[in-house]
């Protein structure tokens, strides 16, 4: 047996083992390695991931509570809510008084959907308050509001998102409006979680309980906004979502299984290394060589693609998919699919905003029944202008929707202006003309709109100076504005309003006529009326499409101005009656 266990191996087994054992233990060594630092990599990228969707996340929800602010300051200017809380500081604090209010609340929350409307008097104390439960607005007593509301309130067993604004007239301080809606969980995304004080409210993360959501919050150290904690066996990635401004106390976390985003990666990975380690040496040696010349070009590639995109701030979506290996391939894919969901995402967001403008604007014409369809009749309208213009498909897409948006500003005005019966006085001439201005105070703090903005602030712009915000005149006014302004004064004049019946149509025609060249562009008036003239009168409000199908043949012409304007067209744009409302400000009113 001695003898057995003294004798050498024979030499092609050892010179086996010197050469095949040695690599089998660098090819497990190098599989361990290669798991580690993928994993890593992974985790990594998931934590940047997480970090950008963060970014991009707290970047819209700024957007959306910036336009909800202003949007609630519109509503804090209501006339008839003034009243009310000056009629209940006048009276003092009585049954009658409030329900006055409380009235005004409930109109404005059917209008506008909110779940929750709060008046404060000028110390801060709530006067009235109504809450939408079950389908139906109730009012809600002051002593069930908690004191120091902030941003995001627990009401009445309600968990509601609320804004706050303050009621003033002039300088004085009358108090303050709160409007909220209850609380929409699905904006905390599949792995988001609401908190108050470190006790979970609300939460997506289905693989985790409250209790273990609360767990892995105590295991963070205090102030910090990101850690990991090992939670049923899986590492989290626990990060703060920042500037959500909820309040104090308040804040949205994001859960995310790192082990469950590497693992189907990592696994395919390995199979495909357990296949190469259990080859031949040759078969081994070539596979090590093969795979890394095979991985390390493509993701060199990958890596260099993606540090473009950060320098550009732009995910690409052209990432190759047919590098030869499959996971790299799968990473590409997946990139790919990120980028196209995100350029989704950001087209949706363009709608979402377009739509919720357009809104606005109907909810300016359903203040008043005389001006519905206003809006979108000089939409059409200039679309036809536009048309027979010739212009390009991306200017007459902003003439079409800036048109519809032209008087979005009219939201800051008050109805006792808007609608009165009879002429305006000069200060309330003023106040109406100030909605071109405060329309472009809307929509200019959104990128998106900007395109709009001189359609908005200079369709009132007269082609010899006379016109606001600005007097600016001729070229000096963009054409799309100029397009608005004849079309729009059009609609204005043969629309029936309280104060005035509608004008004729050749009367109207006639008024565009005279005034060529001084308040209107006679370039764009010589289009539009040969534009209504191959339409009957009674077809007047026509889509834009049945006027470019009569009008298919049309040339487009912008002819040039070269004689001095006749006497009907210096004659200055007025009714000939004093006591009838002036056509300017006929169409500064119902435009």
């Amino acid at each position: 047996m001695i003898g057995l266990v003294r004798r050498p191996l024979p030499l092609s087994l050892r010179v086996f083992g010197l050469t095949f054992v040695p690599i089998c233990v660098a090819l497990a060594v190098s599989f361990l390695i290669f798991r580690w630092r993928l994993e890593e990599n992974v985790k990594a990228g998931l934590r940047e991931t997480i970090r950008n969707t963060q970014e991009e996340l707290v970047r819209v929800r700024a957007d959306a509570e910036t336009q909800q602010q202003r949007l609630v300051g519109t509503i804090a200017e209501n006339p008839s809510l003034k009243a009310g809380i000056a009629l209940w500081r006048q009276m003092g604090d009585h049954a009658d008084t409030r329900r006055t209010i409380e009235d005004q609340l409930f109109e404005i929350c059917a209008n506008l959907n909110y779940d929750l409307m709060i008046v404060f008097d000028s110390r801060n104390e709530p006067i009235a308050a109504v809450v939408r439960k079950g389908g139906k607005t109730i009012p809600l007593p002051a002593n069930r509001i908690p004191p120091r509301l902030q941003s995001m309130a627990v009401i009445d067993d309600g968990l509601y998102s609320l804004i706050k604004v303050p009621i003033n007239i002039d300088s004085e301080n009358l108090g303050a409006l709160s409007v909220g809606r209850s609380f929409d969980a699905s904006v905390l995304g599949r792995h988001g979680v609401l908190t108050s004080n470190g006790r979970v409210l609300r939460s997506n993360v289905t693989e985790l309980r409250p209790a273990g959501i609360e767990a892995g919050l105590s295991a963070c150290q205090a102030g910090k906004t990101e850690c990991q904690a090992a939670l049923h066996g899986e590492t989290f990635l626990i990060s703060k979502v920042g500037n959500t401004h909820l309040g104090t106390g308040f804040a949205i976390w994001n859960f995310q299984s790192v082990d469950a985003a590497s693992r189907p990666l990592i696994r395919a990975q390995g199979q495909s290394l357990l296949i190469a380690a259990a080859a031949t040496l040759f078969a081994a040696l070539f596979v090590a060589v093969f795979a890394s010349r095979s991985i390390a070009k493509p993701m060199t590639h990958l890596v260099e693609a993606l540090r473009e995109s950060e320098r550009t701030g732009v995910l690409r979506s052209d990432f190759e998919i047919d590098t030869g290996t499959q996971e790299v391939d799968q990473l590409a894919r997946a990139l790919n699919t990120a980028a196209g969901a995100i350029a989704d995402s950001q087209r949706r967001l363009d709608a979402a905003y377009l739509e919720f403008t357009r809104t606005m604007a109907q909810t300016l014409d359903a203040r008043d029944h005389y001006t519905a369809g206003h809006s979108q009749r000089v939409s059409d309208y200039a679309l036809a202008v536009a048309e027979a213009l010739s212009v390009s498909t991306a200017d007459k897409d902003v003439i079409q929707i800036g048109a519809n948006l032209h008087d979005i500003g009219k939201i800051g005005i008050p109805d006792a202006v808007l609608q009165k019966s009879g002429r305006l006085t000069p200060a309330e001439f003023e106040i109406i003309k100030q909605h071109t201005v405060i329309g472009k105070r809307i929509l200019e703090s959104v990128a998106r709109f900007h395109d709009y903005l001189a359609i908005v602030e200079l369709h009132h712009e007269n082609h010899d100076g006379t016109g606001y915000p600005w007097g600016l005149t001729g070229e000096q006014i963009p054409l799309a504005a100029r397009i608005v302004h004849v079309v729009d004064a059009y609609d204005a004049m043969t629309s029936s309003r309280p104060y005035r019946g509608a004008m004729p149509h050749e009367t109207a025609l006639k008024v565009l006529r005279d005034n060529a060249g001084t308040q209107f562009d006679p370039a764009i008036v010589e289009v539009f009326l040969r534009l209504i003239r191959n339409n009957p009168p009674d077809l007047a409000g026509a889509t834009a499409e049945q006027l470019a199908a009569l009008n298919r043949n049309l040339i487009a012409v912008q002819p040039s101005v070269s004689k001095a304007p006749s006497a009907a067209e210096q004659a200055p744009f007025y009714a000939s009656s004093s006591e009838e409302p002036s056509i300017q400000e006929v169409i500064s009113r119902a435009d």
